[in-house]
């Protein structure tokens, strides 16, 4: 039977993935990535194998203060997980947040793209 254990990053995880304060290596930083929890543990040792992550990798982010551990309820096939784990502030939405960023981005390339227009033709 798998593991149905699931992680979300924390704060601490969220911060790190932006402005790579702790110098998590390439792997590790990788699965850090890679935490959702949409996603059970044993999925994520398996993305992690496929990689080449340490084994112990979600152990030291949870450890570290990365991740950790969400307490789901299954509702429809959706996963919801609880906002705090050990007092840490959890991201449990990632897709939705990462949907907001690229939607972002978009607009503002955009954007840039029209000034540029207008400052080549002008």
């Amino acid at each position: 039977m798998e593991n149905q254990r699931r992680y979300a990053k924390t704060t601490k995880g969220i911060n790190e993935i932006g402005r790579r304060q702790h110098n998590l290596t390439g792997k590790v930083r990788m699965m850090l990535i890679l935490v959702d929890p949409s996603k059970t543990e044993e999925q994520l040792r398996m993305q992690a194998a496929r990689i080449g992550a340490p084994a112990d990798c979600l152990e030291t982010m949870a450890r570290n203060g990365y991740i950790a551990p969400v307490q789901t309820a299954t509702t429809g096939g959706i996963v919801t997980g609880v906002p705090q784990a050990n007092g840490t502030t959890v991201s449990a939405n990632g897709a939705a947040r990462i949907g907001s960023a690229k939607a972002f981005m978009k607009q503002t390339l955009s954007g840039a793209r029209q000034i540029k227009g207008r400052t080549a033709a002008g």
